[in-house]
């Protein structure tokens, strides 16, 4: 029997939707835009480490910088840039 594949989750399609919609308004220097839709993507998915990298991009406060950097490094422990930071 063939299993679905993360592809396929709604939470995942929708988290890549907001993603790129968020890269759109931070290329057109809509940064607020930018990090709301990251936060959200970030709802629909957060074991995605892309989603993580872009909000750490427009995170303003150290203290949230600090989460992004945290589940950067949970998902991915050999990410050399975000252990540095």
């Amino acid at each position: 029997m063939l299993t679905e594949t993360s592809t396929s989750d709604p939470n995942i399609k929708k988290s890549k939707s907001l993603l790129q919609q968020g890269y759109v308004a931070y290329n057109n220097w809509e940064i607020n835009k930018a990090r709301l839709l990251w936060r959200k993507a970030a709802t629909h998915d957060p074991a995605n480490e892309e989603i993580w990298q872009a909000l750490f991009q427009v995170t303003q406060s150290d203290e949230d910088r600090k989460v992004c950097l945290q589940n950067i490094l949970i998902l991915n422990p050999d990410n050399a840039e975000a252990e540095q930071r």
